[in-house]
């Protein structure tokens, strides 16, 4: 979705650099070190509270000519998620389309490891270096205020992955309180910090004189000078409340400051003499907005309603100000402020003395009313939990929450979850279908489906109005059609997607968008393509009432129909479509959805590079793909490597990404995992892995649509196929046949065209090659219109003689013939009569001369003769171990030198290679 239309969790105020102070008196000394010092990746400005620090670096940005940026931070942006929000929000200030892949990765439904996180972050600064906003050779200025209120390791790891890996476009600048938890030492080492600490910022006594003379504007003597140099030692903030008392005393009588030396807590006793000398209502004001972060005047309006002689927020903001009593402006329009941090502080001291408890909750409910029906959650929901209010807090989540889902803001729906008790979320439907949504994202479909029996059992006993029920059974419906897909249940997918569609209001985008998918789905699997055509058009239709990515549904499902129609000119038109749009829109994390289907018309084409490279598109995005998307561009590239004779590379992909399926968690994620390993032990004739994998599979789950590139059932019929033996060929068929008959059902043609050559070349092996030729012609005739070569090439060269006869026939000889063109020449023997691979026992070698035509590389060795004829039997690397009298590593070797002699990348192409060459014994 483009970046205006996003509903933000960020207040703006945060991102604005505070405005100068009046009366300042220039620190020349630590101003020249920030101008000199600015090639280093970090400033760090550490003093204790109330030296100046914010005010330090605000001058600082306004006077440089480098490019800055702004964060105040506070203690709700310990959360990682939050504080990558506004860093990238703050960096985005300079340069508008900066870390793209980060902020995608954001809007994932389960945030990715931080350690991935951190890299893309870093990566992506690094490459602003080369942008047209920064001039070459400078680097562009983060700040970050406030930095002692971030807690959470993780945001100190992540800074000090940009400390330690500094990218050449950023130096940071960091005021906080007390040193962090970063790897100071290191940077002091490399020489790469510049640090700004208590006695640079320390006003001397020309500058303390100075400051007084601006702020009281009469003469001031030496003696106070001097004394008050003494109390303060030179300390910004107790000249400033110093100046403020001075000011309220009949000729800056210094009584006060006597007082102030012989009084044990300077602050404290300063603050009460400032306020004390404030009218009544003045301190009220200052006491009870202490609650509030940011101020603005309609937000203090709405805090101090009650209180009738304080009737103008704004003014008293901008008096405040004016008079320099600890109140920052926070942009130059004069519109948001803050307190000083350290006033701030003791302001709350003095409400808690001041008020009862019943007072304060009052407070902090009207802010979050306040802060709530401006749009800002987060805030919403601090001031409803500081308040006690835990149902107020439900409520706003509740009244949010598909704004959220519209935006596909997943994870900031699970962060506003944990901050509620798990009793209140469980007693409360609006609260328990964010969950449900939130586990359909993360593929856990079975979790959600018994979920929602537990919110549908709620909705009975809860009091809702008749429009919030209806809204709920939309959303319930609408999940209750993708746990139908998921277990093959048809009719109640079209029934609950519809039901949805009826009674889903247009301004539920998320929801109407979820069922549009499967409807449509629906109606692809029922082979209804008229009613499914009108309702595609009319899902669009509806792109004007919702966010940028309600169209990618109706898209992913016209792709996933055109692939499944066998399509792949349709298919490539709609793919190059969905991909356009989602770059138009900034949908990065939909983009794989397009590419996969790319890489699928590619690798049907026999168009192996431009395979890989649609499918690698998505595995280099682990996390910022929606799951099913990567796991089938997996499927893909290792497809791609090993019909590029790179089974190796496809091996090192599987194992690479079985750890990131168990860092996205859920059961069919670790599912296809194995599956994958399991595809790939197939390419590469690792039978023992293969049969491990068939045996644990459950055959007694329904079938899901076959709508992407490979499933895990057909990865099983192939290896049923690959070690069918005369005791196992029926269990083969039997898979084969009932994977053939669901996709008749599901008008799934591709899927029917590859069972039809699978079936075939299992009565080839079989030696019926009366009933294999018409199922072989039949396949030919569904897959010839769309050009889908490859579900005959990768039955690999078993399938040669019977397609050299096909060539022959009626049945689309043109496109046989183009098969035959694709193979390698080795597995093209020019006998159209040649035999396919049998069951074992093998077949007696073929006629003389044979050899010659088919294989003429380097002669196998005794031994490899041996470990060749064994396998032919079918039987796995530890038994040919066991009888030979070796290792099973060594038999394993000699299985990878028969392989790479003979050219071929797995055992079905070596035994046909080696059969018509001659040199397969008995």
């Amino acid at each position: 979705m483009s970046v205006d239309s996003i509903p933000s969790l960020i207040v703006q105020a945060k991102l604005h650099r505070p405005r100068g102070v009046s009366g300042l008196v220039p620190l020349a000394r630590a101003q020249q070190s920030l101008a000199h010092d600015i090639d280093r990746p970090l400033t760090l400005i550490p003093p204790p509270a109330g030296f100046g620090k914010t005010t330090l670096l605000s001058e600082w940005l306004r006077v440089t000519p480098r490019p800055s940026t702004w964060i105040t931070l506070d203690e709700h942006d310990s959360d990682p998620v939050t504080f990558l929000t506004y860093l990238i929000a703050a960096v985005r200030a300079i340069f508008p389309n900066a870390c793209p892949e980060t902020r995608a990765l954001l809007q994932i439904p389960t945030l990715p490891p931080l350690p991935a996180v951190y890299a893309t972050l870093n990566n992506e600064i690094d490459s602003l270096a080369e942008s047209s906003e920064l001039p070459p050779g400078q680097r562009f200025i983060l700040a970050l205020d406030d930095y002692h209120r971030i807690g959470d390791p993780n945001v100190h790891q992540m800074i000090n992955e940009l400390l330690l890996h500094p990218p050449r476009a950023l130096h940071l600048a960091i005021s906080t309180r007390y040193d962090p938890p970063l790897a100071l030492h290191s940077l002091r080492a490399r020489g790469e910090l510049v640090e700004i600490r208590s006695n640079t910022l320390r006003f001397t006594s020309a500058e303390v004189s100075t400051f007084l003379q601006k702020a009281l504007h009469v003469p001031i003597d030496d003696a106070t000078v001097t004394q008050v140099e003494k109390i303060t030692e030179g300390w910004a903030a107790g000249l400033r409340f110093a100046a403020l008392a001075l000011n309220a005393e009949e000729g800056a009588n210094p009584r006060f400051v006597t007082e102030a030396l012989e009084h044990r807590f300077v602050m404290d006793y300063l603050t009460q003499e400032v306020l004390t000398r404030l009218p009544a209502a003045m301190q009220k004001f200052l006491t009870q907005t202490a609650i509030l972060d940011q101020l603005n005047g309609a937000l203090c309006d709405a805090v101090i309603c009650e209180e009738p002689e304080l009737e103008d927020s704004q003014q008293i903001l901008e008096w405040l100000e004016s008079e320099g009593i600890f109140t920052i402006a926070l942009d130059d329009q004069g519109e948001w402020y803050r307190y000083h941090s350290l006033f701030q502080r003791l302001l709350r001291e003095q409400l808690v003395r001041r008020y009862n408890a019943a007072l304060i909750a009052n407070l902090h409910r009207r802010a979050s009313a306040w802060y709530a029906a401006n749009g800002l959650v987060e805030d919403a929901l601090h001031h409803a939990l500081e308040a006690g209010d835990t149902i107020g807090a439900a409520r706003i989540i509740e009244a949010n929450r598909h704004q959220a889902l519209n935006f596909s803001q997943f994870q900031r729906l699970d962060q506003w979850l944990k901050r509620l008790p798990p009793d209140l979320i469980e007693a409360r439907p609006g609260l328990l279908i964010i969950e449900a949504w939130l586990l359909a994202e993360r593929w856990r479909t079975p979790d959600m489906n018994a979920l929602l029996d537990r919110i549908e059992a709620q909705l009975s006993r809860a009091t809702l109005s008749e429009d919030e029920i209806t809204i709920l059974e939309s959303e319930i419906a609408a999940l209750r059609s993708d746990y139908c897909y998921f277990i093959g249940d048809r009719a109640g997918l079209l029934n609950f997607a519809r039901r949805a569609l009826e009674i889903a209001p247009i301004a539920l985008s998320s929801v109407r968008r979820f069922a549009w998918l499967n409807y449509l789905a629906a109606l692809q699997l029922r082979g209804d393509f008229k009613a499914l055509q009108e309702a595609l058009h009319t899902s669009l239709l509806e792109d004007r009432f919702h966010g940028d990515a309600f169209p990618v549904s109706p898209l992913i499902t016209q792709c996933a129909v055109s692939w499944m129609s066998a399509d792949l000119a349709a298919l490539q038109q709609s793919a190059l479509h969905l991909l356009r749009l989602t770059q138009e829109r900034d949908l990065l994390n939909e983009q794989g959805w397009a590419h996969l289907y790319l890489g699928c018309v590619a690798y049907q084409r026999n168009d192996l590079a431009g395979a890989a490279q649609a499918f690698s598109a998505i595995v280099k995005r682990p996390y910022g793909t929606h799951g099913h998307a990567f796991w089938q561009g997996a499927f893909g590239l290792a497809a791609a490597h090993c019909a590029q004779g790179a089974a190796e590379q496809a091996q090192a992909l599987s194992d690479s990404l079985l750890a990131t399926a168990w860092e996205m968690g859920g059961a069919n994620v670790v599912e296809e995992a194995h599956a994958l390993r399991a595809f790939v032990a197939l390419q590469r004739g690792q039978r023992d892995e293969t049969q491990r994998w068939a045996a644990a599979y459950d055959r007694n789950q329904p079938l899901a649509p076959m709508s992407m590139f490979c499933a895990p059932a057909l990865v099983l019929a192939r290896i049923l196929l690959d070690a069918a033996t005369p005791q196992t060929v029926a269990d083969a068929e039997a898979w084969i046949l009932h994977i053939y008959h669901f996709s008749r059902e599901t008008y799934n043609v591709r899927v029917q065209s590859e069972m039809l050559a699978m079936h075939a070349l299992l009565h080839e092996m079989t030696g019926a090659r009366a009933k294999a030729l018409p199922l072989l012609e039949e396949a030919l005739t569904l897959a010839a219109p769309g050009g889908l070569e490859r579900i005959f090439l990768d039955l690999g060269a078993g399938l040669v003689p019977l397609l050299n006869e096909a060539a022959c026939r009626d049945a689309a000889p043109e496109f046989a013939r183009k098969i035959q063109q694709s193979w390698p020449p080795m597995l093209a023997p020019a006998n159209p009569r040649q035999v396919a691979p049998s069951l074992p026992p093998p077949p007696a070698p073929v006629a003389a001369g044979a050899s010659d035509r088919v294989f003429s590389g380097e002669p196998l060795t005794r031994r490899e003769q041996e470990v060749l004829t064994l396998l032919a039997q079918r039987l796995t690397a530890a038994e040919i171990a066991e009888r030979l009298v070796l290792s099973e590593n060594t038999v394993k070797r000699h299985r990878t030198n028969i392989y790479q002699k003979l050219g071929v990348n797995r055992l079905r192409d070596a035994l046909a290679v080696a059969q018509a060459a001659g040199i397969l014994k008995q």
